[in-house]
């Protein structure tokens, strides 16, 4: 009989039990820098998606696809709303 591979939901489960163990063992300063720096990471990737959307909107603007351009301007605002919430966010957990 051949052993049994984990499914993919086990192997998820794995993973995050086992960051979760890592993440308590941190002291609380380095979990305090490590959500520092995922957050001003998130803030800049949606950032730099805000103004990709932006851009993509304008070009469809120009070549004439009015709903696209509306959907893509849409996307960008959100995601620039959400940069400027992760900046509030980062700003609260600076010392």
């Amino acid at each position: 009989m051949e052993p049994r591979r984990p499914g993919k939901v086990e192997l998820v489960l794995a993973v995050l039990s086992t960051a979760a163990m890592v993440w308590c063992m941190l002291p609380e300063h380095q979990q305090k820098l490590a959500a520092m720096r995922v957050t001003a990471f998130a803030q800049r990737l949606a950032g730099r998606l805000a103004r990709l959307e932006g851009h993509a909107g304008m070009g469809d603007e120009i070549a004439g696809h009015g709903g696209r351009a509306r959907q893509q301007y849409s996307a960008a605002y959100l995601l620039s709303r959400l940069r400027d919430e992760l900046g509030r966010q980062l700003d609260r957990l600076r010392p």
